[in-house]
Order: structure tokens, then C-alpha cells, then sequence
């Protein structure tokens, strides 16, 4: 087993009441979705969190709220 390994195990661990119900974790990246507003509950800086998204790029997608689609960033290059 290698670090990244290791970390994606201990997190899923330690999300795992959470996952799949509002949070998606990948490696570093942990996508937290839901409806209430936790800005009071949450200490934050707003270069790093984003909140109130309709659409956010995570993995290389676009995630909606009614599914995903492919970030043509990514694949504009193929496209051309």
C-alpha cells in the first residue's frame, strides 16, 4: 500500500456515516452537497470553500444539481 492509499482509506473512515448521503471524497477532494446554509456553523476561508454553487467542477466534471456533464475545458483540445 502507498500513502495515497492509506490517506483515501483513513478518510473514508473517517467520513463514512456521511458518504454517499453528502459527501463525495476522492483522494484530497472531498465534495460536501446539501440544501441548509452552514455558514454560521462553519468557520471558513473563501479561498478555498465555495458555497451557494448551482454548478461545481469537481474531477473534471461539472456537477448540477440534476446531474453531471463533462467540463469541455478539459476537452477542448479533442473537440478542435
Amino acid at each position: 500500500m502507498n500513502v495515497l492509499v492509506i490517506f483515501q482509506i483513513i478518510i473514508n473512515y473517517m467520513l463514512r456515516e456521511y458518504l454517499d448521503v453528502f459527501i463525495i471524497v476522492y483522494f484530497n477532494n472531498v465534495l460536501i452537497y446539501i440544501n441548509e446554509m452552514l455558514e454560521k456553523y462553519i468557520k471558513y476561508t473563501k479561498k478555498k470553500y465555495m458555497f451557494h454553487r448551482t454548478e461545481v467542477k469537481f474531477l473534471g466534471y461539472l456537477v448540477f444539481r440534476d446531474g453531471i456533464a463533462v467540463n469541455l475545458d478539459k476537452i477542448k483540445n479533442i473537440l478542435s
